[in-house]
């Protein structure tokens, strides 16, 4: 990473409820063209992991935003007062950048 650089990340939350519903009803792990799934994503991530690779990277998070992929899911978590969150949220954004170093 350059100096004053920084790393934009786009992290499919691993702990959708669509992907939970499918492990826990259906037995079923199925890779698609697009989405969480996404055949071509080698790696998946909860919020809490994603920002932990960040961290244990040496990054100094920034900048962090959910997204959800529908309307009534936002107004879900916000009737659960945030409950059911991080089953809602379908991709989170982080930014990073190299960690401040404190000189002594």
């Amino acid at each position: 990473l350059s100096v004053g650089g920084y790393v934009i990340a786009s992290i499919p939350n691993i702990a959708h409820f669509s992907i939970l519903l499918d492990i826990a009803l259906r037995d079923e792990w199925k890779y698609e063209q697009a989405g969480i799934l996404d055949f071509t994503h080698l790696r998946f991530f909860t919020r809490k992991t994603a920002l932990r690779l960040f961290t244990d990277s040496g990054l100094d998070i920034d900048f962090v935003k959910s997204r959800f992929a529908r309307k009534t899911h936002r107004n879900v978590n916000i009737l659960t007062m945030g409950i059911l969150r991080k089953f809602l949220v379908f991709q989170t954004l982080i930014r990073g950048r190299e960690a401040t170093k404190i000189s002594m």
